[in-house]
């Protein structure tokens, strides 16, 4: 093996010790090897966040680089919502009530990923399903949209997009954190978060729906989250068309808003 693909390989991600098993060069010689030649040399850190995702089950490392279309939109604001993201590691997690483990199988499909979907029972007998994968560039790209590690707290804005992929993201946001009220010829929609700015950012963009922009509301009861809240008549325009541009959706609330639809003659 020559220089320049000992080079390659650990531009690729191989560490020291397995290009020292590969050459039968100790991991000292080839360490001299690359910073002779201008390659900056990784902490262990850095090494083993590489080693972990190459030992990874596989997955669309690149889904998030461009979001092009409503599924990336909504999984985007699906995993604003509702995911978790490791902070000394490139794992991205989320897990859900077993009742809505089939929108894990629809993202699972969609990024692409390899790894089953785990079912477990909490200690207080509430049946979870899991869906977690390693991707160190996704982790870099849901940072740009303010989806970090210990993110509840932390700015999450609907990202810069075309309006319709906009309301994708909000329908994913809502499917992760929202609720669905339905209750005779009265509906609700309502989706919750920590930071008023992120809830306002979301009326920003209902409004351009021609529904009047509302300010989030925090109540003492909800231990100091906010609370943005539309009844009846917008609840219905914002779901309706929420629902017209993204295939994407949490089967268990879109049926109840079909079936309240239906029951007041608006579908």
């Amino acid at each position: 093996m020559n220089n320049l693909e000992i080079i390659n390989l650990y531009n690729k991600g191989k560490s020291l010790a397995s290009l020292s098993r590969k050459t039968n060069l100790s991991a000292y010689k080839i360490k001299q090897l690359l910073m002779n030649n201008g390659v900056q040399i990784r902490t262990r850190a850095q090494q083993n966040m590489l080693s972990n995702q190459e030992r990874a089950k596989p997955v669309n490392h690149s889904y998030f680089d461009l979001i092009d279309n409503p599924k990336k939109a909504w999984i985007l604001g699906f995993i604003a919502a509702d995911g978790n993201i490791s902070s000394n590691r490139n794992r991205i997690k989320i897990a859900l009530a077993e009742q809505d483990s089939e929108i894990l199988e629809k993202i699972k499909n969609e990024i692409e990923i390899e790894r089953g979907i785990l079912h477990t029972e909490t200690n207080k007998g509430f049946l979870i399903s899991e869906l977690s994968w390693s991707s160190k560039n996704h982790k870099e790209q849901l940072k740009k949209y303010g989806i970090v590690p210990n993110k509840t707290y932390h700015p999450i804005l609907v990202p810069s997009l075309p309006f319709e992929l906009q309301l994708a993201y909000i329908q994913g946001y809502f499917d992760g954190d929202g609720y669905f009220k339905d209750d005779k010829n009265y509906c609700r929609w309502e989706v919750c978060s920590y930071r008023k700015e992120n809830l306002q950012s979301i009326s920003q963009i209902i409004s351009k729906l021609g529904i009047e922009y509302k300010d989030a509301y925090s109540a003492p009861s909800r231990n100091n989250y906010f609370t943005l809240t539309y009844s009846t008549e917008d609840a219905f325009v914002i779901l309706k068309k929420c629902y017209e541009i993204c295939p994407l959706y949490l089967e268990r609330k879109h049926l109840k808003f079909i079936n309240w639809a239906k029951r007041n003659q608006r579908i």
